[in-house]
């Protein structure tokens, strides 16, 4: 009988079962989603999911009113139509009735595979929110979300140059130019980042501890540019090795939420039991331009 995927008595995890050890396990895996943590929350309804934006330009002369004139009505601008698909992500988990039933060190395995199945689901979900390429799902085939690379209208290749504090600079005038102030997040190649903290270290004024941040998990840097009075630095672990450095005014982003993950029984057909972390949603550019994409960057770190 196939046994593939499922967790046994044997096999190596006997070393997971009681013996004379402290009832504790440390979870060492890399957990990080500070994309997911910290962006707004939103509902979608629909696996085609659509939503507005809406830009006021500024004025570009004079505006004065003659004295008794006729009002001049301009013609107002339509809100922009965006579209994204939800996209679902399921993450089965499945333990043998007999390792089940084991005295297992850190408690039974069921909840301890259903907690890192609920992991897994999330950290899923924060590599589509960035590398997503988008799919309708036709043709029997899973659908994808647009993540923020896609997404985003700005994108600038800088050709194999390290990152210096002036073109930093030059890359958030170029999302300040069509949003409005704010903080600004900014996630990256760790390299990227320790070039950062090692060239502008007059410049990162501090970290500040997770508590004082909304919704943050870890530690953040925080560089105070000349265009932007805070920007949130990230070393983001699906970005490692990419030479690539996402720049956004945090407000432009947001997650629809289509299904809330939940915890979901598979009916067995074997001697185990079974569950499914499933959910789905989809990300929410709500301006495209309020943000840039900086690829083929050389860190030195």
């Amino acid at each position: 009988m196939a046994t593939q995927g499922t967790y046994l008595t044997y096999d190596g995890n006997r070393k997971q079962n009681r013996d004379d050890l402290l009832d504790f396990i440390t979870m060492l895996s890399p957990t990080e989603n500070p994309i997911f943590d910290r962006l707004e929350k939103r509902k979608a309804t629909n696996v085609y999911h659509e939503y507005l934006s809406h830009e006021i330009p500024r004025s570009t002369g004079g505006n004065g009113a003659v004295e008794g004139a006729d009002y001049t009505f301009e013609e107002l601008r339509t809100p922009d139509r965006h579209v994204n698909y939800v996209e679902e992500i399921v993450v089965p988990y499945k333990v043998s009735i007999t390792q089940s039933l084991a005295d297992r060190v850190g408690g039974k395995e069921l909840p301890f595979r259903r907690m890192e199945a609920m992991k897994k689901w999330k950290m899923a979900f924060e590599f589509e929110l960035i590398h997503a390429s988008g799919h309708s799902g036709a043709c029997n085939t899973a659908r994808y979300m647009k993540g923020i690379i896609t997404s985003l209208s700005k994108s600038t290749n800088a050709s194999g140059q390290s990152v210096t504090e002036r073109a930093f600079n030059n890359y958030i005038q170029g999302v300040w130019d069509d949003v409005s102030d704010g903080t600004y997040l900014a996630y990256m190649d760790m390299r990227i980042k320790r070039d950062i903290s090692s060239n502008f270290i007059t410049s990162v004024v501090k970290n500040l501890e997770a508590s004082d941040v909304k919704k943050m998990t870890t530690k953040i840097d925080i560089y105070q540019s000349d265009v932007a009075k805070d920007v949130l630095l990230f070393g983001h672990r699906d970005l490692n090795n990419t030479n690539r450095m996402i720049i956004v005014q945090e407000k432009v982003l947001a997650v629809a939420m289509y299904e809330n993950p939940r915890d979901m029984d598979v009916p067995a057909i074997g001697s185990y039991t079974a569950g499914v972390i499933r959910g789905s949603g989809t990300l929410e550019t709500l301006f495209p331009k309020g943000g840039i994409n900086v690829e083929n960057l050389a860190p030195t770190s």
